[in-house]
């Protein structure tokens, strides 16, 4: 196997197994990601959203500041996506280069096979 190939599946296997990982980690073992404080707020927003989806859940603290629930809460959905959309593009990249390489050593062998099979039949005619 040519250097270059292996190189290439080893960029898929570890772009794969991350992730996997990561989705392992967040969606089935339930860790939190660390993307802001307080992660309590992020909780709530994400409860209130299900169940007050046209809300904009502004919370206020009385000296003026805000928090802006909704709009945190689109903020680190985004962030999230973006992970895996850039996760994904990269896996993706991979997968075409290793298509592209293996193709032309398909591409190879068979033109080989389909020249000895022309052979074999002109033969044959004979």
């Amino acid at each position: 196997m040519p250097d270059e190939l292996k190189d290439l599946l080893v960029c898929v296997a570890a772009d794969a197994r991350n992730i996997r990982e990561d989705r392992d980690r967040h969606f089935h073992r339930g860790e939190e990601r660390k993307l802001f404080d307080p992660a309590v707020a992020f909780k709530s927003a994400s409860l209130l959203e299900i169940h007050r989806p046209d809300d904009n859940f502004v919370v206020e603290f009385g000296d003026g500041r805000a928090l802006k629930l909704g709009e945190l809460h689109e903020a680190v959905v985004a962030k999230i996506q973006g992970d895996y959309h850039e996760a994904g593009d990269a896996l993706f990249g991979h997968v075409q280069a290793v298509l592209r390489l293996v193709e032309r050593e398909y591409s190879r062998r068979w033109s080989e096979l389909r020249d000895t099979a022309k052979i074999v039949a002109e033969w044959e005619r004979k």
